[in-house]
């Protein structure tokens, strides 16, 4: 008697979980219900005298079992080729491919879950895939929010998949190890690849936003370039140890008498102080009335007040506005 749990199945050509759960078993329990008399049942109630009931038929009424075989397979989840027995457990576990690990092949290997984990199929191997931790970390995870930013770059340079690198080394840090921890920076022309990219920021500490400094190219905005320090308001330099324009006195530097914002003066610090023609006050520091919103990149200091005619009177807001344009080519300010 040969009993099948595969075939004729649905998926059974490329199996599914359902059916992967179906035919797994530990343990197996075999239980004799009834005999398959081949209809010896109604020859009994045919004949009456025992003696004309065919021997043969009522012999098959009694058996034994001489040998049962169960035959299987380990569940490997399509990522292993065998799984011999280890002879220490007296178990069999799966000799694992494609960069899996664990006694069914159930996981990703440290440091290859670029992709998340897929058991694979005839069809489709589903390999998992090394992160690309340039080379300063050994372990990884995936994170489906990551991958749904493509935020994390693979190997081969693109930026798909959502592995995670776990215990940067070398003062790096990100989902790559591509940036440089807090204090660090990462000169122009070095690689993360390259060995102990990332270096000490040098800043002054009474000048600087904790001895912090810009960590790389990408984060290098404004006309700075890594390794320059983010300075406290009235301070500058590449290291913030001298005063920014507008301000003296090192190490205190503290505002001069004229206003950044609203003079013309080359040097904030010498007066007397000339104000922008919109900009008014004995150090330059307030808008005309009818005008508002100083600011330093504006040649004429201050804006015109803008009130429908009904008043000249204005001050700054933090109100945001938006423009909506309609069908019509009009458009219409909030």
């Amino acid at each position: 008697i040969h009993t099948s749990l595969i075939n004729g199945r649905p998926s059974a050509d490329d199996p599914s979980p359902t059916l992967l759960e179906f035919t797994s078993a530990r343990y197996i329990r075999l239980r004799f219900q009834r005999i398959r008399t081949l209809n010896a049942d109604l020859m009994m109630l045919a004949h009456r005298d025992p003696s004309e009931i065919d021997p043969i038929v009522t012999r098959r009424y009694y058996y034994s079992v001489k040998d049962i075989s169960a035959g299987g397979m380990c569940i490997c989840y399509g990522h292993a080729k065998a799984c011999p027995l280890n002879p220490a457990t007296n178990r069999s576990s799966c000799a694992c491919e494609h960069n899996t690990c664990g006694e069914s092949c159930d996981r990703c290997c440290p440091g290859f879950n670029q992709r998340r984990w897929q058991a694979g199929t005839f069809l489709v191997k589903h390999e998992c895939e090394a992160c690309n931790c340039h080379g300063k970390a050994e372990e990884c995870y995936y994170d489906q929010t990551v991958a749904d930013r493509k935020q994390s770059l693979n190997i081969h340079g693109e930026y798909t998949g959502g592995g995670v690198c776990i215990n940067c080394t070398q003062n790096t840090a990100g989902i790559n190890c591509e940036t440089c921890i807090d204090g660090y920076f990462r000169p122009k022309g070095l690689h993360p690849r390259d060995h102990q990219p990332c270096q000490p920021c040098h800043c002054y500490s009474k000048g600087s936003l904790d001895g912090t400094c810009v960590k790389d190219e990408k984060q290098a905005t404004g006309g700075m370039h890594p390794g320059s320090c983010h300075c406290k308001p009235g301070f500058g330099g590449e290291r913030c140890d001298r005063c920014a324009l507008g301000y003296k006195d090192f190490p205190y530097c503290v505002p001069c008498n004229c206003s950044l914002k609203g003079s013309l003066n080359d040097d904030p610090c010498q007066g007397p102080c000339r104000c922008k023609v919109y900009v008014e006050g004995r150090n330059c520091d307030r808008c005309k009335p009818g005008f508002f919103n100083l600011q330093q990149d504006n040649p004429q200091g201050c804006e015109a007040c803008f009130c429908s005619g009904i008043t000249n009177d204005c001050i700054d807001s933090h109100w945001t506005y938006s423009t909506v344009r309609k069908s019509t080519e009009m458009h219409t300010s909030n």
